[in-house]
């Protein structure tokens, strides 16, 4: 059985989830395209919160709401960090831009 948690650590902003099954925790941050604060959430805060998890388990989720300039500069960020064999979260991107109903789709 896995049990998800939304958790607040002292003084710290709330993380978006914490995953665990036992003693083995994965800490699941989400952003938006429109939160200015994107980058700093996958640079920074998503391995601090894995520290106060005592965990290296990390998950970075990145909902596009419309946004190519910050897509591409937070997988150029992740492809290097990558190359450079640092510590990254797993990254998940989320394609949440503007389509049209597959119910109104024409050929």
């Amino acid at each position: 059985m896995f049990k998800v948690q939304i958790v607040k650590k002292g003084k710290r902003s709330f993380r978006d989830f914490k995953v665990s099954r036992g003693g083995d925790k994965t800490i699941v941050e989400i952003k938006l395209s429109t939160n200015d604060q994107y980058l700093h959430g996958y640079e920074e805060q998503v391995e601090e919160y894995g520290k106060a998890e005592c965990t290296d388990k990390m998950i970075y989720v990145f909902i596009d709401l419309g946004n190519p300039g910050r897509l591409k500069r937070l997988v150029d960020v992740h492809k290097l960090n990558v190359k450079g064999h640092k510590k990254v979260p797993e990254l998940f991107l989320i394609d949440a831009t503007s389509k049209a109903a597959a119910s109104t789709y024409s050929k």
